[in-house]
């Protein structure tokens, strides 16, 4: 093995584990993104309250046993 392939080795090498560490930044910031998303659609849901102000709060609630 000559010097020339140990070089090319080694640059190899660096550029495998600087692109591993690009792709994994990648993949912390895509799933921070999703976490914020499903966040926001949690809070955007609104849960039915008993009170009535939801139109179909009262639904499912009993059940005819008289057909």
């Amino acid at each position: 093995m000559n010097v020339s392939d140990i070089a090319s080795t080694a640059s190899s090498m660096s550029m495998a584990q600087t692109q591993d560490a690009v792709g994994v930044t990648v993949l912390k910031k895509s799933m921070d993104i999703d976490k914020a998303s499903a966040q926001a659609m949690i809070q955007s849901v609104s849960a039915p309250s008993g009170s009535g102000t939801y139109p179909l709060a009262n639904l499912g609630q009993t059940i005819n046993t008289t057909a």
